[in-house]
């Protein structure tokens, strides 16, 4: 078997990927249930993203609160006006 030969070269270019892939974290991106870090960009648009959803659902809540208050001030007339 020769340098040039394509089974050798193969086989050399294997290796070096493989070594080349373990060298950092990512090797452990193959293990089963393994999470990649996340970076510091990704996690304050996830803080952000998440502080609006709250924002979002606060106010949906505030305009929940006062339909429920109409409603009550509505049944309270209906309930005046169908007793007079």
């Amino acid at each position: 078997m020769t340098f040039n030969s394509p089974i050798m070269i193969k086989h050399i270019l294997t290796h070096f990927f493989l070594h080349t892939v373990v060298k950092g974290n990512s090797h452990n991106l193959l293990k089963a249930g393994a999470k990649r870090r996340r970076t510091q960009a990704e996690i304050q648009r996830a803080k952000l993203a998440e502080a609006e959803r709250l924002r979002d659902l606060a106010s949906k809540m505030e305009k929940v609160a006062q339909m429920e208050e109409e409603l009550a001030q509505l049944r309270e007339s209906n309930a005046q006006i169908n007793n007079v």
